[in-house]
């Protein structure tokens, strides 16, 4: 089985940020030495204590010391473990990037595939893997592992992170007070969704939940969206992701990164290929209720618009703000300039014979219009002097 590490995606999503180098510049309360392929590329230079607590309340809980490397604090979150459990930093990145213990399979409550699927054969070691068609008539099973986060633009957050597919949505476990979380193989961090056609989006939103008051909105770190069409079948991806907080409106904003492991499996290609042909079965796409209620259960106000947050990022389709009027304008001045430049480098082609076929096709056409341009004036011209002869 094939991995891509962190440089290289070959897909092109919405964002189209896949391929970025981030920290390629310094950012804001971070240092330079701690570049994408720094802090996940050797062990001498990991993010200080991501995920874990210092005993030193005024000191900066992500960067400490150098000479910090071999300290060992409590790993967090404290539920993953059944007793207090301490780790260095090298021993903890390495219980980050091993394989997730405890895989939350999701069903879609919508059933709204085909009744094919449910006859497909399954080896065991795939149903362990990515689950069974059997249970909602899956044509895909996708495989989520949020590993950690590096440089969030927040002091001492609360990180949590949601993953939107299809109708499911999972969060993994809040680890508070770092700016650089790494969430250990054991605690809640895996998810396998079901694919019910080949044409989906993975949404993975990073919030902040520490908050003053109970009702108080999650404060919203960053997005990022996974084509699933542009993914290799049974390929493990590693990939570290810059966030994103719109869909639309570019930001240059360093909000620090995501990093995710996540790979898909077919259980049927041919159905993953009707699938574009066929239109999904949604039960409330014919319903009366469709409009009052949402595709995806949330249990609560909170929730859901944590999760509407990680579809739409924090500009919302249909809805008026300044930032989207100005990113509209933005883009509408753009498109001028680019036509004007367009037409100006097609003119001197023309003239200057860089694009011979449509120099000749435009001194054709110019050649044959003056001439019938000339013979008509001519035939005007004696119709006008035989008038006057008369």
């Amino acid at each position: 089985m094939g991995r891509f590490f962190g440089r290289k995606s070959p897909m092109n999503g919405e964002d189209g940020d896949y391929g970025r180098e981030y920290g390629d510049r310094p950012q804001r309360g971070l240092r330079r030495k701690n570049s994408r392929e720094d802090v996940y590329g050797s062990h001498e230079s990991l993010p200080r204590a991501g995920g874990v607590e210092t005993s030193n309340p005024y000191a900066d809980p992500d960067y400490g010391p150098e000479d910090d490397v071999d300290k060992k604090v409590r790993v967090k979150p404290h539920s993953a473990f059944p007793s207090s459990t301490y780790m260095n930093e090298i021993e903890l990145y390495q219980c980050m990037m091993a394989g997730s213990s405890n895989f939350e399979f999701l069903t879609s409550y919508l059933d709204p595939s085909s009744k094919n699927t449910r006859r497909v054969k399954v080896s065991e070691m795939v149903r362990r893997q990515f689950g069974s068609p059997k249970e909602d008539g899956r044509v895909g099973s996708l495989r989520v592992e949020i590993l950690g986060c590096v440089g969030l633009d927040r002091a001492k957050p609360d990180v949590s992170v949601y993953t939107v597919c299809g109708d499911c949505a999972f969060t993994t476990d809040s680890i508070d007070g770092s700016r650089s979380p790494m969430w250990p193989n054991s605690s809640r961090r895996a998810a396998v969704f079901p694919l019910h056609h080949a044409y989906a989006r993975a949404y993975i939103g990073v919030f902040d939940t520490k908050q003053a008051k109970a009702t108080e909105a999650d404060y919203f770190c960053g997005r990022v969206t996974i084509d699933v069409p542009s993914l290799r079948p049974d390929t493990e991806y590693d990939i570290t992701f810059p966030l994103r907080v719109s869909s639309f409106i570019y930001d240059r904003r360093p909000r620090g990164v995501v990093r995710v492991r996540f790979s898909i499996h077919w259980f049927s290609a041919r159905s993953a290929i009707l699938s574009y042909l066929k239109r999904p079965r949604n039960p409330l796409a014919f319903s009366r209720q469709a409009k009052k209620f949402p595709s995806i259960p949330c249990g609560d106000p909170k929730t859901f618009r944590n999760v509407a947050v990680t579809v739409h990022g924090q500009d919302f389709p249909g809805k008026y703000t300044r930032g989207a009027f100005r990113a509209t304008m933005r883009e509408f001045n753009l498109s001028q300039q680019n036509i004007r430049f367009l037409m100006k480098v097609l003119i001197l082609d023309c003239i200057l014979y860089e694009n011979p076929l449509m120099s000749i096709y435009l001194f054709t056409t110019s050649m044959v219009s003056y001439i019938g341009l000339t013979l008509h004036c001519d035939d005007f011209i004696h119709s006008m002097l035989r008038r006057v002869e008369r």
